[in-house]
């Protein structure tokens, strides 16, 4: 698994962190039967994006790729996630 998502955006540009930890797995690789409706730890959450291909083909680190990051939020309303996707962005094209 990769960091996805607001986790990924964060390690990338000046967003603050959020406090579930989100991750990206590949969809075939991920055994559904292990989802459960039970909160085992209240104080430890995270969320688990499943992607249709494996976000490690295209990490460099242990974040998603850029170009995903920016696709996978790019249905968002929060300003904040605007701008440091905008900041992702404009970091790719001075590249």
């Amino acid at each position: 698994m990769v960091f996805a998502g607001e986790t990924a955006l964060s390690e990338k540009t000046m967003l603050n962190s959020s406090l579930v930890v989100t991750y990206a797995i590949s969809e075939k690789d991920y055994d559904k039967t292990l989802l459960t409706d039970e909160l085992i730890d209240p104080d430890k959450q995270v969320r688990l994006e499943l992607w249709a291909y494996s976000p490690k083909q295209f990490s460099e680190d242990n974040s998603a790729d850029d170009i995903s990051i920016v696709l996978s939020l790019g249905d968002t309303n929060d300003e904040r996630i605007e701008e440091a996707v905008d900041e992702l962005q404009e970091r790719r094209l001075q590249e």
